[in-house]
């Protein structure tokens, strides 16, 4: 009790006292009279002592509560300050403490907040996972990552959210070495990952403890992981795609080669001893030199192509698709008739584009070669051009009811020097290069390739581009539907 409270209960006991003594020296009352005057003056002491008292109690529940609450982290709490009491420097101290916590919960908010947006830009994936392998926090490029909505999982178990990922046994590792960890996986896809693993020494857990997982890790209570996750698909594909490229441009570049100079060698003797076989020596040598310079054209081409940027070049102007595509159709009358196939042309009208003429002619006589490569006598051919009004499109399909690919080979077929019938490539002339050109001038035409394909049934492959949006010359009439067998 304060020394306000015993100052207030001393000048009430003065007065009483000063009033008793009054009382009784009134000469006239009698004795009954006196002492029920004091009685009524002690009463009235007692009823102000109680709701002085009470009043302290009820302020000293108030400072509880508020205590209390703040105690369990509401900032927002404000208490009263009765001024001249003796209970108003807890209550400023309350509601500074109260200030206090109330800035200290902003700023870690705004830290919160700003940490979650460097998550949200970082090109790594960060996930974080508590010892019973519940999901702490995640970001974007993560969840991306793994395929799974790890952002919206956050208190869940990972091993419920992402199957493919062997999430515990990176945390295992992680937490018995005690130390900064790096392993590389392979997941479905196939994509390629590396993952640096950081045992943290200080964790907040604010989730229950997963009875299934605590056993596993019942050393480490407390304790999180940290997986940095980085993509390495791209790097090892490229890896993959130069090895391959080097062997087989050895083996393209070996091949001819050393065909040449068999033949040079037997051509010596066979001019002198054999005149007719001469000749046949030195057509299959010209044959050979062709393919040797297809390889090469092939390979520079693709290598000027791989130089060029994305952006439409200031060069680029206004192609129609039906034209050309028209042209490299009848260039190739004479070898369709000669692999016995029926071949159908459809345009019903001018599709105009952006972009390089002799490129684009390119792309459309390397699908048509794969198309006559690949189809056994007696089968078809098919070309069409047409324009997308809603999509703003020109799709030029080129269609064959070849040898088909298989599924498990779809993927890489716009590779460079792969190859589905590696024996029939090489035994018709190709180069292994005509689909990865097509590819790379799709695309840097800002257009798309799309395959479709069955074993056995044939192949489809339709190049998308950007329909060409000005005014529109035409000096050459719109072509019909040609079928020639």
């Amino acid at each position: 009790m304060s020394i306000t409270t015993w100052t207030r209960l001393a000048l009430l006991a003065t007065i009483l006292a000063g009033g008793i003594a009054a009382v009784f020296g009134i000469t006239h009352w009698s004795t009954t009279g006196k002492i029920g005057a004091g009685l009524a003056l002690l009463a009235i002491f007692l009823l102000i002592t109680y709701i002085q008292a009470k009043t302290h109690a009820a302020r000293l529940r108030e400072l509880t509560q508020a205590a209390s609450r703040i105690a369990e982290g509401e900032s927002s709490v404000r208490v009263r300050v009765w001024e001249g009491e003796e209970l108003a420097d807890i209550a400023r101290s309350l509601n500074s403490v109260s200030g206090a916590l109330r800035s200290r919960t902003s700023l870690y908010a705004a830290e919160q907040e700003q940490a979650g947006e460097i998550l949200a830009v970082m090109a790594d994936g960060v996930l974080v996972l508590d010892e019973t392998g519940r999901i702490v926090r995640a970001n974007a490029t993560a969840a991306k990552l793994l395929d799974a909505p790890l952002e919206q999982s956050i208190g869940k178990r990972v091993v419920d959210v992402v199957r493919s990922f062997p999430a515990i046994e990176l945390m295992a590792k992680a937490l018995v070495a005690a130390e900064p960890l790096l392993e590389k996986l392979e997941l479905p896809g196939p994509r390629y990952i590396s993952v640096e693993l950081v045992p943290l020494r200080e964790s907040h857990p604010a989730l229950e403890p997963d009875t299934t997982l605590s056993t596993t890790f019942s050393g480490y209570r407390g304790r999180q992981v940290l997986l940095i996750l980085h993509d390495e698909t791209s790097r090892v594909t490229t890896a993959r795609v130069r090895r391959d490229f080097a062997a087989n441009v050895s083996h393209e570049l070996k091949t001819p080669l050393a065909g040449l100079k068999l033949l040079a060698d037997t051509l010596q003797h066979a001019v002198v001893e054999d005149p007719v076989q001469a000749a046949h020596f030195a057509q299959r040598l010209s044959a050979e030199i062709g393919r040797l310079s297809d390889l090469v054209n092939d390979l520079l081409t693709l290598a000027s192509l791989e130089r060029r940027k994305a952006a439409l070049p200031p060069d680029f102007r206004r192609v129609d698709m039906t034209l050309v595509a028209r042209t490299v159709a009848d260039e190739a009358h004479d070898r369709l008739a000669r692999a016995d196939l029926t071949f159908e042309f459809v345009a019903d009208r001018p599709a105009t584009v952006m972009g390089d003429e002799v490129q684009l002619s390119t792309v459309v006589k390397n699908l048509m070669d794969n198309a006559i490569r690949f189809t056994d006598v007696g089968g078809s051919v098919s070309m069409w051009v047409e324009v997308d009004e809603n999509e703003h499109l020109v799709k030029l399909e080129v269609r064959d009811t070849g040898i088909g690919i298989p599924r498990n080979e779809q993927t890489r077929i716009f590779e460079r020097f792969y190859r589905v019938d590696k024996a029939r490539s090489r035994a018709t002339g190709g180069t292994g290069l005509g689909l990865s050109i097509v590819k790379h001038i799709v695309e840097q035409h800002q257009g798309v390739i799309a395959m479709d394909s069955t074993l056995g049934v044939g192949s489809s492959f339709t190049v998308s581009l950007p329909l060409y949006q000005g005014p529109l010359v035409t000096d050459h009439p719109a072509p019909s539907t040609l079928s020639n067998n």
